[in-house]
């Protein structure tokens, strides 16, 4: 739903921020099946389609790559450097599938694991530039951010939406666009809470705790729901779109 200006902007901000121009040097230089090579590159890819939806829903897509890294560059590193500590169990299991499943086709160890951790960064774009609107630690919100995920299930739903390929293309459409809003309930969520005052404003994490608690039998509902679908064989995008 934007022109081509500012995917083009999104793009290059997006390849700045998670340091994509060497990791396809890597890949285009070490020794490997072209096999592997070409997973990776596609791996890669798949993983900057995530970035730059990132950054378009956090209206980064306007800014140009400069001024956005003089922004978020130093919380998007921060984040990054992080990640291994960050991921939930869900996200952690997901990442290594996609680097096994590469080291599997002949890919380097090193290789693999560094596009994979393209995907483990999933988030760190918009967390940072929410960071930087509310003036809220970029670590703590992501601690905040993955506990929402755990508490309601979300992450999981999240994870099995982006590993999800359907061959009918409305159901592509639909999946694609349930991974990113997945994503971006919990940066809303994140956001309002930000917003309210009381004892626990300013930390996002005791905020969360404080909401689950006041909603526990909704909460609980919702927990339901979700592991009915976690149950089930095979799990549908109609599933997740509920």
């Amino acid at each position: 739903g934007v022109g081509l200006e500012t995917i083009g902007n999104a793009f290059i901000g997006a390849v700045k921020l998670v340091g994509m121009e060497e990791v396809w040097v890597a890949l285009e230089n070490a020794e490997m099946p072209e096999t592997a090579r070409l997973m990776l590159f596609d791996q890669a890819a798949l993983a900057l389609r995530s970035h730059i939806a990132d950054l378009l829903r956090s209206g980064g897509g306007t800014m140009s790559p400069a001024a956005l890294q003089d922004e978020i560059g130093n919380s998007v590193a921060e984040l990054t450097q992080h990640a291994d500590s960050l991921l939930g169990d869900e996200a952690k299991a997901h990442v290594d599938d996609i680097a096994n499943a590469m080291i599997e086709k002949g890919a380097p160890q090193d290789l693999a694991e560094s596009v994979a951790r393209l995907f483990a960064i999933d988030g760190a774009i918009g967390l940072a530039r929410l960071a930087s609107d509310t003036g809220i630690a970029p670590l703590a919100l992501a601690n905040a951010f993955i506990r929402l995920g755990n508490l309601l299930g979300i992450d999981w739903a999240q994870s099995r939406a982006a590993v999800m390929s359907p061959s009918d293309p409305w159901e592509r459409l639909l999946v694609a666009g349930l991974a990113r809003d997945f994503q971006a309930m919990r940066f809303e969520f994140l956001r309002r809470l930000a917003g309210k005052r009381g004892k626990s404003a300013g930390d996002p994490l005791a905020a969360i705790e404080d909401w689950a608690e006041a909603n526990a039998r909704s909460v609980e509902q919702f927990r339901r729901m979700i592991a009915r679908a976690q149950s089930a064989t095979p799990v549908g995008p109609a599933m997740l779109a509920q």
